[in-house]
């Protein structure tokens, strides 16, 4: 073999072994693919820091954000929600129009709430079915407390109206500050409200309530172990299977306690370490009995150069292309899109 054969050889080793290179870690194992987020521009109230998005919802074709506290935003009312119709994000998404979108605002009529509750801390998570609206509510007056709310949308009006007799306790699981069921999946009959924290050293016997339409706790399914936290869901689909958002900040770890190595329960979730933020989607299954993971992997959103985590509390599904997705203030207002891999 000549000298010009040996070079061509030596060539496309180098090439084949700089494939292997972007597709393993240094332990040799894959490493997961990640799917960036593409920022959708606010404008008007809901745009700023301190609106701190908790949660979202379809109505509907309209996009329904949940602020964790409504009554910052003044009005005739004891505050608002917002509404975005599904066309106008579809159209940003697809650069159609790329103006910043102002969302509609929605009266929130919930008269002497915020001051029946001791220690109220506002609303952590929204579910729909048809006109029937359920929110959760975090409180901590001495520990940890949660509640369950329900009411009416009316869209012709853009008006909420919470049906204040209807307020029910959740009872924690577990008391871990900061924490308590920040996720609702609605079915025709049932209201299913999860916790925040699932982890193995955490919550050992981890569970989500089942309550029916009118706030009555029916009973408690059997919840998997996930290590750090679950802050908001995706409506179930036709298989009752849903999308939730898997989120870690490094600042929690003496909190969250995450389990290292990951263990049999957690084998699917990756990234699991102590100083990186985890940003991710998981899938679910609700069976009826008990609530399961699937066989599909996470779904991991590029994370900022800057290291900075991103509390992601809002996640829905936009059609079938990809999710919409929303932080609370840190590090700031965030909404965007992430197209399904």
């Amino acid at each position: 073999m000549n000298e010009k054969k040996y070079l061509l050889l030596f060539i496309s080793v180098l090439f084949i072994l700089s494939g292997c290179a972007n597709t393993t870690s240094n332990n040799g194992q894959a490493e997961p693919q990640t799917v960036a987020v593409q920022e959708i521009q606010l404008a008007g109230p809901i745009s700023h820091r301190d609106a701190e998005i908790s949660g979202l919802v379809w109505f509907g074709n309209y996009l329904i954000l949940l602020p964790q506290y409504p009554d910052r935003f003044a009005g005739e009312s004891d505050g608002k929600l917002f509404s975005i119709e599904r066309n106008i994000i579809s159209e940003y998404v697809n650069h159609v129009d790329r103006t910043p979108i102002t969302p509609e605002e929605f009266e929130f009529f919930a008269p002497g709430l915020k001051d029946s509750i001791p220690g109220y801390e506002g609303f952590e998570a929204i579910g729909i079915w048809g006109n029937k609206i359920f929110l959760t509510i975090e409180a901590s007056p001495d520990s940890m407390r949660g509640y369950l709310i329900s009411g009416e949308i009316n869209g012709a009006e853009n008006i909420i109206t919470m049906d204040m007799s209807s307020l029910a306790q959740i009872p924690l699981q577990q008391q871990i500050p900061n924490a308590s069921d920040e996720t609702v999946l609605v079915t025709q009959d049932r209201v299913i409200t999860i916790f925040e924290g699932n982890g193995m050293n955490i919550n050992p016997s981890p569970i989500a309530h089942v309550f029916d339409h009118n706030l009555q706790l029916l009973e408690n399914i059997p919840f998997p172990h996930i290590e750090y936290r679950i802050t908001d869901a995706t409506d179930l689909n036709g298989e009752n299977k849903f999308w939730a958002i898997n989120y870690y900040y490094p600042g929690d770890k003496k909190t969250y306690k995450p389990n290292f190595p990951q263990s049999k329960d957690t084998k699917k979730l990756h990234n699991l370490k102590t100083n990186t933020p985890v940003e991710q989607f998981i899938q679910l299954q609700y069976t009826g009995n008990s609530i399961e993971l699937t066989e599909l992997e996470p779904i991991e959103l590029q994370l900022l150069p800057s290291g900075d985590a991103r509390n992601w509390e809002g996640i829905v599904r936009l059609n079938e292309t990809g999710f919409l997705i929303a932080t609370d203030k840190y590090p700031q207002t965030i909404f965007g899109f992430v197209e399904k891999p």
